[in-house]
């Protein structure tokens, strides 16, 4: 006797609550540039992202410290502000030796040509950027150097390029709640940059994170991201480091750090992908015809058979919730080009069936937002 077989997709995930853009929760930033501030990440357009301040921006208890040996281990005070330029940071970075150990001649330069900073005195000491008690919250990252002690000179030379500081976005939720995914969105990192998830108890110090998760890959529509197992916390925080990225600044679109929900059964094959056409056919004056032409979007129709009620109404829950969304339509592949950021625009033929009326299919519709 023959067997039928339905045939599912791998299950796919439409990512729920996104906690970082509750109407409740705080946003506060390293820096921003004023015309492009913070609340810029609650906006889907290209144009509107949330971008830091030009140079090196200090904070204190994030990037302020500088460890050293010079006969006894101390700790300089970097004077907390935007350093607009690599000089001006050096200026501060020696200040800042002063008022530690005023014994020798410090001084420190930026090279316009390498883009390194040197750090030197006329006595021999040691850059203690990898054991000193101040790691995590030191500035040995912003100025090029490796988390490494340095052998004793007068004269430390970073080891790498630095055009601008680390940077953070910082989450206030109002109370403890769980996430389960972090998304950066939209960014402009490097190849090399990082971008991490704390969780934090506190807002401070940075020392103590309750979990950090480094978000991963890039897709087409440079989105890094990480699943992960439930963390509660309070303050959430995305820390971009990536000083060697020659712009001088970050960049982010949409955030996303909350929950995803996994239907427990994959859609149906023959999920239909179709563009948008924006480019349009445009006349001159004299007739010539030629293409304005735009981005195409994609429309992205999958159809969802045999749910539970659990599952639909934790679906219709987050459809109501939410204007933008996430959706992963291979979710053992991600991120790849098949994660996408979009708008739930149509969800169709929502069935009562099995023996006890208590399962349901419906068809959902996402558009794909370029922003």
């Amino acid at each position: 006797m023959a067997v039928r077989t339905t045939i599912m997709a791998p299950a796919s995930s439409v990512l729920g609550y996104n906690l970082a853009l509750a109407t409740v929760t705080i946003i506060s930033a390293s820096s921003y540039e004023v015309s492009l501030p913070t609340a810029y990440l609650l906006d889907p357009l290209p144009s509107k992202r949330w971008r830091s301040k030009l140079g090196w921006n200090i904070i204190a208890g994030f990037n302020d410290k500088i460890d050293f040996n010079r006969g006894g281990v101390k700790v300089a005070t970097i004077t907390p502000g935007n350093y607009a330029t690599g000089a001006l940071l050096a200026v501060a970075i020696v200040a800042a030796l002063e008022a530690a150990d005023a014994t020798p001649v410090w001084a420190s330069t930026y090279s316009t040509t390498t883009k390194k900073f040197t750090i030197s005195s006329d006595l021999a000491f040691t850059l203690l950027f990898g054991t000193g008690a101040n790691i995590s919250t030191g500035a040995g990252k912003d100025l090029g150097f490796a988390v490494a002690d340095t052998g004793s000179a007068t004269s430390q030379v970073a080891g790498s390029a630095a055009y601008h500081s680390r940077e953070y976005l910082l989450f206030d939720l109002g109370s403890a709640l769980a996430a389960t995914l972090g998304i950066a969105h939209a960014h402009n990192m490097g190849a090399t940059g990082t971008v991490t998830l704390y969780g934090k108890t506190t807002a401070t110090p940075w020392t103590s994170p309750g979990t950090t998760q480094v978000l991963v890959g890039d897709d087409l529509t440079n989105k890094r991201l990480l699943l992960f197992g439930t963390q509660s916390f309070r303050y959430w925080a995305l820390v971009f480091e990536d000083v060697q990225n020659t712009s001088g600044y970050v960049e982010l679109g949409v955030p996303f750090i909350g929950t995803y929900w996994t239907p427990g059964r994959g859609y149906q094959p023959a999920a239909q992908r179709q563009g948008v056409p924006l480019s349009a056919p445009v006349r001159a004056d004299q007739g010539a015809l030629y293409i304005l032409a735009r981005n195409s979007p994609k429309q992205h129709r999958v159809r969802y058979q045999g749910l539970s009620l659990t599952d639909r109404n934790t679906y219709q829950a987050i459809e109501d919730a939410h204007g933008h969304i996430f959706f992963f339509k291979w979710p053992e592949s991600y991120p790849g080009t098949e994660t996408v950021y979009g708008v739930i625009t149509d969800t169709a033929s929502v069935d009562d069936h099995g023996p006890l009326g208590d399962l349901f299919s419906f068809d959902v519709m996402v558009d794909e937002n370029l922003g």
